[in-house]
């Protein structure tokens, strides 16, 4: 699995573990299970509960949260015909990955947190708001 080194920053990272809640190893399994469904189409909802409890449990036994965490923002949809972080970041901001300052990744996690309700074409300043208030938080647990 190829690894973006770019979300080590640390504000992607540890906001994106708080924001969707995820305290361990096994809720990230099944967040990322739950986003491999969405992405495959499975026909049933029995098969899917099924696929994603056996996917988790496999992803919990070979795979890190870093690892997890990579694949997942390298396959998410910000919509906006970007799917994966390098392809929003160069939608969104109009520059690499590797560029972007903490507050436009603050922006990312609140996309990835509903990037319907969180476009930031159609509701930009709600979007820019709830990211300067997660930067703000990120800020002060830095210091």
């Amino acid at each position: 699995m190829h690894y973006e080194k770019s979300i080590e920053k640390g504000l992607f990272y540890h906001e994106f573990h708080s924001t969707y809640q995820i305290k361990s190893h096994n809720a990230l399994c099944l967040f990322v299970s739950r986003i491999y469904i969405l992405d495959t189409y499975h026909k049933t909802m029995k098969r899917n509960l099924f696929t994603a409890y056996s996917l988790a449990l496999e992803l919990k036994s070979r795979v890190t949260n870093r690892e997890l965490l990579n694949w997942l923002v390298t396959k998410y949809d910000f919509l906006n015909k970007a799917v994966g972080i390098k392809k929003a970041s160069n939608i969104y901001f109009n520059k690499d990955i590797v560029e972007l300052d903490e507050f436009e990744m603050a922006i990312l996690v609140v996309i990835m947190e509903n990037s319907s309700l969180y476009n930031l074409f159609r509701r930009e300043e709600l979007v820019k708001g709830k990211a300067n208030i997660l930067f703000k938080k990120y800020q002060s647990k830095k210091h």
